[in-house]
Parts: structure tokens; sequence; C-alpha cells
């Protein structure tokens, strides 16, 4: 302990008498290691923390697949639920529930209804989760039943919003939807309610199986389901059981189960599935970059090794130990280390402020769980003393091992062949990492560049969209909600400043609703699998022209198109060219149900538009108008000629002078739902291009580094030759080739590496290769560009060497 503490303050000496080297070091290590640390965090909390319920590792998600399909998941329908509560063997606890909007009125003052976003659930969901209710309770099980099912439960943050947090809410009456509901409890501020759709949930009401819609179809998939597995249960045994479940639902179900079998699924695996990929490849990535400020930070060892030869040549020749002097410079290279640790600390802390504000919304779940807490702590400070340990040995092992007899010379500061070649293989690495680097960071900024190139298939300029939900007490029948939504309308498209209006059940890029078609004249499906699916929207008129959605053939919507008028439709071009290639679309007819059909005349063919994504690709697509099935939750779109959030004052006035009790929400553009569809791949293309831009500014500091302190090392011999007649010209190409040999060997090896490691970049990009070869000829060009320019300086500097001054410097 006593040489240890000896060290310690050498080392300490060492630093504060090279205070450039130190801070240039400290700077490295402060990139690599703070780079590090931020996405550690997040890593961290994400991907390795358990979901914070009792026994987490229990906790499964349900959902349905069909084995000939592609291995798609679907919900599970509630009928399918009811029976695999009875059936199974494997489960202590099931819970089903599905997303639910509503409307809260009656708020003391003159505040404006609220829209909410909660769940309607089977009240075993808080038991399962093993979460209680803050105040008050949760729900009891007859409060599925009609007549019972009207209480609720509130978030802590709506209790807080609307409420004020008085305790006294529990037990009094609230308005959703125009109805009367019970609040029974308020749960907990630290609640993380797994969020399948998207959304934090606001409330959560009873989800009543006895009404018939709930029951009776079997083939209408759309409940979400966790269950908690029996103790010494494993997900292969669960798999297994519901197997068995689901052959025997087949057996006496055999036109909507036929075909469907039950996924049972990690429930942690499924909330961080989509960001897992991205979280990987970025940790890779900044994993990279302090692999490069380590190789940086070892040639400024070896460098300051050849200064501190006489030195160590000394101690050697007085009786010291080669491995007292390992021992002593490793050290001096892991106390840097942790003091580039600590500013790797703070510099980490910055970054992850920058990225949790940056990140685009819901795009990590759980991400309010990252912070820097021990674990994060204890990972930044192995990873100094790893790394110290990593850098510090080569220039340890070459430093401690010196040709006494020209160490011991006055002039003996030349670099020797090992030193040249650790200096040498060490730079290579780094252009080697950042090749890969730069690699992967091109590829994900050309696929960004082709996914912000992807068309469409409406124009989202001057377009503004708002959410309207049309309380079922207040209007229970269609004619109603037509009604209203056609003086909406009216009255909007009246407003100075609106050029068209119109509204939709959904809107492009956000997703929507799906269902099976039957076509007339083709052989009917089997089962309920086998028939093709294609979006359904409910639309009305002049929604194609307020898009600008072109319209290929037939006629849009028109009044004329009433509930008593023959049902028709509009479809898109995918669709017309699947069920109808080399025909004409326009008078040929669908049906919804193949038993009872109902034929709808598909009287118009749209162009196609991107549903649920840039990405994803296009999908058949049916428009039916909205007087032929209303919907009470539906969207208005308003294509202005001002700036378009400039008519949400007067659309929200235009809405309560219809209903006071209406809210108006989710009001937003076009384009800035267009710009959301790519945020994602924005943000991941931002991150690998800084880390990439990092690596490529270390890399070219380290040829730099080493180039130059080659020819310093070589004045005295570059004086010669030019005193002997050698060019000036020959002088800068040797300085150039030899670093050029260097960025030669780097980004060969990067290349071979980059040509394996871009594979697992395969889903998170679009449109581009993994090997795409532009990127692999362009990317090698610059790195070996920027090393050259990095070797010119030095370079130049060489070839303005006076041999005068060169012959006397020795």
């Amino acid at each position: 302990m006593g040489s240890l503490v000896q060290d310690v303050k050498f080392g300490l000496r060492m630093l504060t008498k090279n205070p450039g080297f130190t801070a240039v070091a400290m700077i490295t290590l402060a990139v690599g290691i703070g780079a590090n640390t931020a996405i550690f965090s997040m890593v961290n909390a994400i991907l390795l923390q358990p979901l914070p319920y009792p026994n987490p590792q229990s906790l499964v998600l349900l959902r349905v697949t069909e084995p000939s399909g592609p291995g798609n998941l679907y919900p599970v329908s509630g009928p399918d639920f009811i029976d695999w509560v009875k059936q199974n063997k494997v489960f202590e606890s099931m819970a089903a529930g599905t997303g639910a909007g509503t409307t809260l009125t009656g708020l003391a003052g003159n505040a404006q209804p609220m829209q909410l976003q909660g769940f309607e659930v089977s009240p075993q969901i808080f038991s399962l989760l093993g979460v209680k209710p803050l105040i008050g309770r949760t729900f009891r099980q007859d409060e599925t039943q009609t007549g019972r099912d009207q209480v609720v439960v509130l978030s802590y943050g709506l209790w807080q919003q609307a409420f004020g947090g008085k305790r006294s809410i529990v037990g009094k009456t609230i308005t959703l939807n125009g109805k009367a509901y019970d609040v029974a409890g308020v749960m907990p501020r630290a609640l993380e309610f797994p969020q399948f759709y998207g959304t934090k949930p606001e409330f959560w009401i009873p989800l009543n199986f006895q009404q018939p819609s709930y029951r009776k179809y079997r083939g209408n998939h759309w409940l979400w389901v966790m269950a908690r597995m029996k103790s010494g249960i494993t997900i292969a045994n669960a798999q297994a059981d519901m197997a068995t479940v689901s052959h025997n639902l087949a057996r006496q179900y055999p036109h909507d189960d036929t075909g469907v079998n039950a996924k049972v699924l990690n429930l942690h695996d499924q909330f961080v599935k989509t960001v897992r990929p991205a979280l990987l490849v970025l940790f890779a990535a900044v994993g990279f970059l302090l692999l490069i400020a380590c190789a940086n930070i070892a040639n400024l060892l070896l460098a300051k090794a050849i200064v501190r030869r006489r030195e160590i040549a000394i101690r050697l020749a007085v009786g010291s130990g080669r491995g007292r002097l390992v021992r002593q410079l490793l050290t001096e290279s892991v106390l840097l280390f942790l003091l580039g640790g600590v500013a790797g600390l703070i510099v980490g802390w910055a970054a992850l402020r920058v990225l949790l504000y940056a990140a685009p919304a819901g795009y990590v779940p759980g991400m309010v769980h990252v912070r820097l807490g021990a674990g994060v702590f204890a990972f930044t400070f192995l990873a100094a003393f790893l790394t110290g340990i990593f850098a510090g040995l080569v220039p340890a092992i070459q430093t401690s091992k010196p040709d006494l007899h020209n160490a011991l010379k006055e002039g003996g500061r030349a670099l020797s062949v090992a030193h040249r070649r650790s200096r040498g293989v060490l730079t290579a690495a780094e252009i080697a990492l950042a090749m890969v680097m730069l690699i992967g960071a091109g590829l994900a900024i050309k696929s960004l560049v082709r996914l912000l190139g992807v068309e469409p298939g409406f124009d989202a300029h001057n377009v503004l969209k708002a959410r309207i939900a049309l309380p079922d007490v207040r209007y229970p029948k269609d004619p109603q909600i037509t009604a209203f939504y056609r003086q909406l309308l009216d009255r909007v498209r009246a407003l100075p400043g609106v050029v068209s209006a119109s509204v939709a059940e959904q809107l492009p890029l956000q997703g929507g609703s799906n269902g099976v078609v039957y076509i007339e004249g083709q052989p009917l499906p089997k089962d309920m699998w086998s028939s093709p699916l294609v979006e359904w929207c409910t639309v009305m008129p002049d929604y194609f022209r307020t898009l600008r959605i072109p319209l290929l053939r037939g006629r849009d919507f028109s009044a004329q198109d009433g509930p008593k008028s023959p049902e028709v439709a509009i479809i898109n071009q995918t669709m017309a060219h699947r069920f109808w290639p080399n025909q004409n679309a326009v008078g040929k007819r669908v049906a919804h149900d193949y038993q009872k059909p109902t034929w709808i005349t598909v009287v118009g063919v749209v162009g196609d538009v991107r549903e649920y994504g840039l990405s994803d690709p296009v999908v058949p697509e049916a428009y039916f108008p909205e007087s032929q099935g209303a919907d009470s939750y539906l969207n208005i779109v308003i294509r202005t000629s001002t700036p378009p959030l400039s008519e949400t004052p007067a659309l929200r006035a235009v809405v309560h002078s219809l209903d006071s009790e209406l809210a108006v929400f989710k009001v937003e553009t076009l384009d800035q739902i267009m710009s959301q569809s790519s945020q994602q791949q924005q943000f991941m293309a931002l991150l690998l291009g800084l880390f990439a831009a990092a690596a490529l500014v270390l890399a070219a500091v380290g040829i730099y580094g080493v180039i130059s302190y080659s020819v310093a090392q070589r004045t005295h011999e570059i004086g010669i030759r030019i005193a002997l007649g050698a060019q000036r010209r020959d002088v800068l190409c040797q300085v150039l080739g030899e670093g050029a040999t260097l960025a030669l060997a780097g980004a060969g090896a990067g290349l071979a590496a980059a040509f394996g490691l871009t594979r697992l970049m395969t889903s998170l990009l679009y449109g581009v290769k993994p090997v795409d070869l532009p990127t692999f000829i362009v990317v090698p060009l610059v790195l070996i560009g920027v090393a050259l320019l990095a070797c010119y300086i030095p370079g130049r500097r060489a070839a303005k060497v006076d041999p005068m001054v060169a012959l006397r410097d020795e």
C-alpha cells in the first residue's frame, strides 16, 4: 500500500509537470468516456433493468398468430380471452384491456373540456402487476357488469391536473363522455403502465364483457392480454399449454380459430423491442469511440516515453526492477484515465440531458428512468480503470526495456523500431475503428435521405388537423353524428383563410383499422385468416381534394351517398391492382361478410397513400362515406391559405358554438406529422453522425501526432538529406507516403470489419443495403483524404527544414 501511494503521488506530479499533455489527454478521454456514460445510462435503464413490478420475470404478453402466415402478431378476441382464462393451467392471473378515449367535462370554473386517453381493463390488471392505489381502491369483480361498470381509477397526473390533488375526489362523481362515473381511487405517481398504445394512460375503467359485441364476435381481435405465470413455470411451459388450448378452440370454432395460435412473449422484451437494435448500435458506436480515444492516449504515452527514456534508463541502471517500473507507468496511465472518467461523468451528464431532450416523444419507453445512478457510476469508473490499463500496457512495456547504452547518451532520443511500430499499429487501429463508424453513419444518413424522399401520396403543406370525439349519450345515432359533422364543415369552410375542409376516421402516416373483404366473383376463403385484409377509412366529401390525393378513375363521394343509397367505396391503386389486375376496378363489388353479403360498389380509384409511416409499404385500402357508416371519433382536416396553426382558435370557437362540452385535441399540422414519421431515423442519424465526426477528428489528430513526432525526431536526418541535395518535394512526398501507408492499412482493416458489422444495422435502414457500394467507396476516400491532410502539415514543415539549423540541433 505504501508503494502504491508513492506511485500515485509520483504520477500526480508527472501529470501536473506536463499540463499540456494532461489537458489534451483529459479532453480526449472526456469525449470518449462521456459518450459511453450517456449511452450506457439509456442501455442500463431500458434494456438491463427489469420492469418496475414485483417478480417481473413472470409477466408475459399474449398475442395470436397464424402459422401459415409470415408470423405477424395480432390482438386477441374477447371470446378467446374468456376461454383462455377458463382452460389454461399455467397462469395464476390473466388480464385484458384496450385503449379508450373520453372527454372529461363539468370541471370547476370555466375550465375547457379535457380529452383523456386511458384503458378499459379487466379488474385483475392491478393485482397482476402488483401495484396498489395511492388512495382509494381499484375495481371489484362485479364492476364489470352492466349498470355497475361506471367507475373510474385516475392516474396521478390527471388527479393533480384536473382535481388539484384533493384526496376528497375518491367517492365523488365525474362526467366522462356525458356519463357519470364514480372515482374509485388514484394510482401512484411511480406507476409505469405498459404503453401498448403509445400513450401514458390518464384513467382506467372496467372492461364490460357482458356487452354482446365483446362476447359474441370471436373473429374480432382487439384486446391486449397480459398474464403472470405460476411459480416454476417457464415461457416454454406456458407456450406448450397455450398451444393445447388453441388446438381445442380451433376444433370447437373452426371458422374463426382454425390456424390461430396463442403466442406467449416476455413482457420486458416486447416493451423494449422497438429500441433495442438502435440502442445496441449506438452503444457499439460509443465503444469504438472510446477505443479510438484509448489508442490516441496510448500514442501520447509512447511519445511521452521517448522524452523519459533517459530517466527510465537511469532508474534501471541503479537497480530498479522492470516490474516495478511497469507498475509505476501503469499507475500513471490509470490515474490519468480515472481523472478522465471524472471529466467524462460531467460530459456524460450534459450529453444525457441533451439526449433526453432531443429524443423523439415516445421513441424510448422507460425514458423516465434514465439517470446517472450508482450502476452508471460503477460502469464509468470500471471502464476508465480497464481502458487505463489497456492503453498504458503497451507504452509501459516498451518504455521499461530501453537500450541502456543509447538511452544514456545525451542525444539518444530517436524512436526505436519497436516504438515506431507500436505507434503505427495504434494509429492504423484508430483509422480502422473510425472507418467502421463513418460507414455506419454514412448508411444511416443515406437511409434518412431515402426516407425523406419517399412520396407520401398527399400534400401535407398548409393542412391543419384536429381530433373530435362525440359522446354516445348525446349522439347515439348515426344521423346525429353525420348532421353534426356536416354543420361543422359548413361553418369551417366559411372561415377566412380556409381553402377546403373534410373529416376522416384516420389520417395518413398514423395507422388505422383494417378488416377482411370478400371479392364478388372470386372463390370464398375457407376461414377468416384466409381472407384478404385491407385498411378501412371513413371519410366525408372533399377529403381527397383537401389532402390533394389524386383521383385516378371514377368519382369522389357526394351528398347523394347517404344511408338509404346503395353502399359505395373508393379504393386505392394498390387494392385495384391486387384484386382486379389489368381491369377497371370501377363498378366492381366487395363485401365485409360473405355469409350475408351487403355488396359495396367501387365508384372510384385514388392514388396510394402511406398509412403507417414513410418506411412502411403501401397496403390495400378502401374508403367509405361517413354517411353510410358514421363514426363518432373523427379527425377534421383543413387546408388553409394562412399558417395552419393560426386557424386553431377559430376552429375551437366553431366547435364550441355547436357543442360547448366537446374537446378539440391533438391539434397539429400534417407537416408536423410528416416530420414525426421520420424522427427516429433523424435521431439515429444525428447521433451516429456526431460520434463518427468525433472519431474522424480523433483519428486525424492521432495520425497528425504520429507523423509530426516522427518528423521532429528525424529533423537532423532530414536536414542532412536536404544539405546533400534532396528536393523539398521529395521530403514532402516521403512524409505523405508514411502517412498514406498507415491510412491505407487502417482503411483496409476498417472496410473488412464494416462488411460484417454493418449487417447489424439492417433493421435500422430504409432503401439502403448494409453493404452499400457507394458508401463503401466514398467513406474510405474521405477518410484517407483527411489523413493525408493531417500529414501534409508536418510534411510541409519537414520540407522547410533549414539544413544549418538542423545540423546544429544535434
